[in-house]
Order: structure tokens, then sequence, then C-alpha cells
């Protein structure tokens, strides 16, 4: 499934709208179609969330069927600002525990939220073998999916994709095995962790900690106090006109990697495909994919430099203003001086 970082905020999003059973699921507001609401949970622990299929193949649909999904997408909700039963089991029973943890450096239990979506995530890998899988979370919705992701089976591993964003840092509350499958997931780059510094819920990165995903952190605006929240829903990231986000501490690379090897999987899949026709892969076929991976590391390349252009244009600025500073601050003194000397 090829997104851009905007359209996979857009969709991200998405768990926070009212979604509902058999409905068509679109990707953007130009209503590009991903798939159909197959299956919605809503669990006592208060986890919330949507399964949605290239096809409505609902988990209790036949074995047959569930094998011909191709494609799959979980969505964990995250937490609101609202008086109800679920916000008050986020906040009270998941999110101020967990975030007590991960100050504290983690403890053996996890929260029975973040559980009770490993299963969800693990009875769905099950249900629809032959699909890849595709899984966000904002917020609580974070941290229920790096739990869930890092609790799938190794055997389950290289057909799963993660986007998380806002979250905690998990960490240190996962168990040994569960830490090594997180470090897969990151080590393959099958796990993306945005963190926007300024928003005061992602607690926990930085200073050589380790973390569920490779992180990337956008290069956001300050909207300040009052807009605490905006800055939380993703209202500090900033696209270019392709759909690309800007980025900042060499999180660029990230991403141009992240492309690199989501490009070299699917060369590889249309190889496999095509070698296993009676007639193979023709010259002309090996042209067309060995051009497709170029432009993929091009294009890599690209969102790396404009994050290193982004950022001397920003120390270039700060230098300038300085300067600027620095000769109405001399010209004050000179006047101040030249006052004193008449």
């Amino acid at each position: 499934m090829k997104n851009t970082e905007k359209e996979k905020v857009g969709i991200a999003k998405q768990q926070y709208e009212t979604l509902r059973l058999k409905e068509p699921f679109f990707k953007n507001e130009d209503k590009e179609f991903i798939g159909y609401v197959s299956h919605i949970n809503s669990k006592i622990t208060g986890e919330q969330s949507f399964i949605i299929t290239d096809k409505y193949v609902p988990l209790s649909a036949s074995l047959s069927e569930r094998e011909s999904v191709k494609e799959v997408m979980v969505l964990y909700r995250g937490s609101s600002f609202d008086s109800s039963l679920d916000t008050k089991l986020d906040w009270q029973y998941n999110n101020i525990f967990t975030a007590f943890q991960v100050i504290n450096g983690g403890e053996a239990a996890a929260m029975p939220q973040l559980q009770s979506s490993a299963t969800t995530l693990q009875q769905t890998l099950e249900a629809y073998p032959n699909a890849e899988f595709y899984v966000y979370g904002h917020s609580l919705g974070s941290m229920n999916a790096q739990y869930a992701l890092a609790s799938i089976s190794s055997s389950d591993a290289d057909r799963v994709y993660g986007y998380v964003y806002q979250g905690p840092n998990i960490y240190e509350v996962l168990t040994s095995e569960q830490k090594r499958q997180a470090d897969y997931l990151t080590a393959e780059y099958r796990l993306l962790n945005y963190i926007d510094s300024k928003d005061l819920v992602a607690i926990g990165y930085g200073g050589g900690k380790k973390a569920v995903g490779q992180i990337v952190y956008p290069l956001s605006e300050r909207l300040g106090l009052r807009r605490t929240i905006d800055q939380h829903m993703w209202g500090g990231y900033q696209f270019e006109e392709d759909g690309s986000l800007l980025t900042t501490n060499s999180s660029g690379t990230v991403l141009a990697e992240y492309q690199r090897r989501l490009k070299k999987r699917s060369i590889a899949s249309i190889k496999s495909e095509w070698s296993g026709q009676t007639w193979g892969i023709s010259a002309a076929k090996e042209v067309y994919l060995d051009a497709v991976q170029a432009k993929s590391i091009v294009s890599g390349m690209k969102t790396a430099i404009d994050e290193k252009i982004t950022e001397l244009m920003t120390v270039y600025q700060t230098g300038i203003d300085q300067a600027n500073q620095l000769w109405q601050d001399t010209i004050a003194n000179a006047r101040s001086y030249g006052s004193n000397l008449t």
C-alpha cells in the first residue's frame, strides 16, 4: 500500500471519526478507496479498534473468503478529551499508569488495554493469513499499537507495517521476548514511530533510549500552550506539496531508508511472481524493475537532502536574526554614548 506521509496521517486521523461496520473506507478527501470496515472492537478494557479489509470479509467469514483478503488495516483509537466512560478507562487505568511506568523505567505487567490490543492483532493476523497488515495508532492508540506489534509471533513479522504517532515510549514496559520482536521490526524499518518533540504526551524518548520503531521527528511548528491539544493532534506537522513530511534530527534519512526497503520488497515480490510464470522475466521487465529501484533511491536521497537544506536555512536565518539584533544594539549603544558626549 503506497501512501504519502500526509496520506498516512489522514488515515490515522480517521480513528477518531465515526466508522460504521460494512461502510467503505477512504484514504483522502478525493475519496480514494482503501477497503471496508469489517470489524469494530469496543472492549471493556477501553480498547477501541477498527479492522479495515480490501474487501468486506468479516472475521466470521469462511476460511476461503478470509484467505482471499490481501490487505488489512488495523486502527487503534487514541484518547479523547471528553467525560465518557471510554475516556475514564483510558486515562485512569491505562494512560496515567503507563506514563508512570515509562517515567520510572518500566514494570513487569502491562495494562489491560495494551494486552487486549495485542490479542486483537494476533487474532486478526490468524484470521487473514495471506494479507499484509498496516497498523496505525495515535496517543494511547500508539501505545496499543506498539505493544501489539511487539507481541506478534516471529512468523508474522514479515507481513506487518506499523505507523504510530505521538505516544509515550513503552519499550521498557515490554518483556525480553517482546523487546526482541520490537528490535526486529525496528531494524527492518517495518515500524515508524513519529514524535513531535513539542508535544507533552510523547515522553520517554531521546538520551540514547531504545524505542519501539524507527523514530521520525517532524519539523513541527510550536503552537503554544493554548493549543496544546492541537499540537498533540498533528497540528504542528508540516508537509510539502507532494505529501512528504518535513523532518529534523536526520529523520529524512530514516524515511529514505524506509522507502528504499519498501520498494525493494515490492520489486522482489514482482520478480517472484514473474519468475513463476511460464515465460519468466524478459529483458524489458528487468530494465523496468531496475529503473523503479533507481527511482526509489533518488527519491530517498531527495528526502534526506531536503531535510538538510531546511536545517541549513534555519541555521542561516538564526545567524541573520542574531546579526541584525547585534547591529541594532550597536546602533542604540552608539547613540547613547553620543548623547552622553554632547
